[in-house]
């Protein structure tokens, strides 16, 4: 039941505009919600109650880790918290709701990390294929739609699948998620997975699986939206560098590598320091441009700056964003109406962020920004070692060994436009990636033990007449 529980929820991630329970705030309309919560009971039920919950390892360090610097960034601005109150929310309200959800991702991943991972193909990858090919049927759909030779069954159906999602997206593919945006990052961390039964597989499956590979690589780019673009972008460039680089099929990792390594960083700091020289520049360009939401997206970014610098070791606590936008709101921000919706209507939806990196400097600043890419970019590193490792001992690479890597990339790229933690696919791969990690050490120690036996079998055999 818990096997066909964890299916059924995965299968329901694109599904995020349902109409849902009020009280679980930012997660309510994520239709795999109320199929994972049942699952997490049960998990409880299943190794809780019976006293045999396995140690959560290397999981365990990185809950106590970021809870750990969640919990000391609302103490120290607990002040603040309980006396904050906008739109009729009040700051202790709010910050234990975002809390929640943090403790919710983890139960997931210790779920995925305990259930999952003991059989990823079948609880993780043909769910999560499964739902890639009901997102493709249903774009199928919605196309038709466009071109007016749908029928009107389009129109009639959209309201049960997603009566949450937006009333008008344009020519813009969202499929059975409320937004283009929310269907993109999907389906960027569904493309590893999709790319993992392609490799996987052979003859007609092989073909049947690179056409769904295909499909959902076209499915990113009808989205229309950046991160979209991103995620296919980081996706395609990963497996470039995994392939020829970093985790060659033929010999492990390149001599070169060093050099990538450093030039990528070079990249990424030379992109950064002249987007933040020019600055003035892309505000100007922006303002006085027709995008409502590149001009919202960038007013709530430096808002959230400018909240940094006012606070910038702990941030004004986890959650708290919209309660102090309002006073660092740059003046041409409200040129916006969506900022003016945002911090002015009473059922209008949370002042966002657009970027987990500017959520995070604002609410809990340096130390929780730096923890995050610090958390994800030591998985990474740990992920790519054990395959490493393994492929040196068994002269194969483990099968799950590029998903897992292109999915914690996944994770840092989305987080450029994206602020949410509620993401299913975030805290599978970290449950993933913890418990690849901690079987790759104890593959490596029976490989050590069984090879340090070996030269004792042999001087005892020597030595017998």
């Amino acid at each position: 039941m818990l096997a066909f529980l964890f299916c059924l929820a995965v299968i329901l991630i694109p599904f995020n505009g349902v109409e849902g329970i009020t009280g679980l705030g930012e997660i309510q309309h994520e239709a795999s919600v109320y199929v994972f919560l049942p699952a997490l009971l049960l998990f409880i039920c299943r190794y809780g109650l019976a006293r045999h919950l396995p140690p959560a390892g290397l999981l365990g360090k990185v809950a106590l880790c970021i809870l750990g610097i969640l919990a000391f960034s609302l103490v120290f601005n607990a002040t603040t918290i309980l006396d904050s109150h906008f739109r009729g929310r009040a700051g202790y309200a709010k910050a234990l709701g975002a809390g929640l959800l943090v403790v919710y991702g983890f139960a997931l991943a210790w779920m995925s990390y305990v259930v999952a991972a003991r059989n990823t193909h079948a609880l993780v990858v043909k769910p999560l294929l499964l739902g890639v090919c009901l997102c493709a049927g249903y774009a199928v759909l919605e196309l038709l739609f466009w071109f007016g030779l749908d029928g009107g069954v389009y129109s009639q159906i959209t309201h049960l699948v997603q009566p949450f999602g937006w009333s008008d997206v344009g020519l813009r593919l969202r499929s059975v998620a409320f937004e283009p945006p929310a269907f993109a990052n999907y389906a960027g961390f569904a493309w590893p997975w999709s790319y993992a039964a392609f490799a996987a597989s052979k003859g007609k499956q092989k073909l049947a699986y690179g056409l769904l590979l295909g499909l959902l690589s076209l499915m990113l780019v009808l989205t229309g939206s950046r991160i979209g673009l991103l995620l296919l972008a980081t996706n395609g460039l990963g497996w470039l560098a995994l392939r020829y680089v970093y985790l060659r099929a033929d010999g492990g990792c390149s001599k070169h590598a060093g050099l990538v390594t450093g030039l990528v960083l070079c990249v990424l700091l030379g992109g950064g320091l002249y987007l933040f020289s020019h600055g003035e520049a892309l505000i100007e360009y922006v303002v006085l441009g027709d995008s409502v939401s590149n001009l919202s997206r960038l007013a709530s970014n430096v808002a959230a700056y400018n909240m940094f610098l006012d606070h910038p070791l702990f941030g004004v606590g986890y959650g708290q964003y919209g309660f102090h936008v309002s006073a660092v709101m740059p003046e041409w921000g409200y040129k916006s109406w969506e900022i003016r919706n945002w911090l002015t209507d009473e059922n209008a939806a949370w002042p966002p962020v657009f970027s987990v990196y500017a959520r995070f400097a604002a609410e809990m600043g340096l130390s929780g920004l730096l923890l995050w890419v610090g958390v994800w970019g030591m998985l990474i590193r740990k992920v790519w070692r054990a395959a490493l490792d393994y492929q040196h001992h068994q002269h194969r690479l483990p099968v799950f060994a590029y998903p897992l890597l292109l999915s914690g990339l996944c994770v840092l790229v989305s987080g450029i436009s994206y602020d949410s933690l509620r993401t299913p696919m975030l805290w599978i791969t970290l449950g993933l990636a913890c418990a690849f990690v901690e079987d790759a050490r104890r593959q490596a120690g029976l490989v050590n033990a069984a090879m340090s036996e070996k030269p004792a079998a042999g001087k005892t055999s020597a030595a017998a007449p």
